[in-house]
C-alpha cells in the first residue's frame, strides 16, 4: 500500500533494518504489475527468506490467502515482534501469535512519529483516494493521536 501512495520510501526509513518477506509474498508483488512490483524487486533493505514449516503454512491457509499465512508462519518462525499486514483477518491471526501487527496506519504514524513526515492527513488523503477505505472516526483518532486535530 506504501507503493500505491508513492511513500515506498516510508518503509526503507521506519525500518532502517530492513524487511523480511516470505517468498510467497514476493513473488505475489514481483510477478504482477502492482504499485511496488520494482521497487521490491531493488530495494536492498527487503530481504526474501523461506518458510521452512509448511506444516504452520498450510494450516493457516485455512482461513487467510498464500501470502499472510506465510508471513504469519515465517515471522513466527522468526521470532519477530511485529509483522506488517493491514487485512483485519490476517492482523487477528497474527496476534494470537504473540506477533504485533503493522498496517499503512501504522506506518505512517511511525514515520510521522520519527519525523520522516510533516503531515499525516495528506497521507490519510492519498489512501483513501486510492481506495482504502477509512472511517471518519478512525480519521479523527489517528489525526489526534499525531497532534493533528
Amino acid at each position: 500500500m506504501a507503493a500505491k501512495i508513492d511513500r515506498f520510501d516510508l518503509l526503507s526509513s521506519v525500518f532502517p533494518e530492513g524487511i523480511v518477506i516470505p517468498e510467497m509474498v514476493y513473488n505475489e508483488i514481483t510477478n504482477s504489475d502492482k504499485p511496488g512490483s520494482l521497487e521490491v524487486q531493488s530495494a536492498e533493505f527487503i530481504h526474501v527468506k523461506i518458510c521452512t514449516n509448511q506444516a504452520h503454512v498450510l494450516e493457516l491457509n485455512k482461513k487467510l490467502d498464500a501470502g499472510e499465512s506465510e508471513a504469519i508462519a515465517l515471522a513466527h518462525e522468526l521470532g519477530a515482534k511485529i509483522i506488517l499486514m493491514d487485512d483485519n483477518m490476517a492482523r487477528s491471526t497474527a496476534s494470537t501469535f504473540g506477533l504485533k501487527p503493522i498496517g499503512i496506519i501504522g506506518i505512517l504514524i511511525l514515520a510521522k512519529d520519527l519525523g520522516f513526515i510533516d503531515l499525516l492527513k495528506p497521507e490519510l488523503n492519498k489512501l483513501i483516494a486510492n481506495g482504502f477505505w477509512l472511517s471518519n472516526n478512525l480519521i479523527d483518532i489517528v489525526l489526534s493521536r499525531v497532534g493533528e486535530k
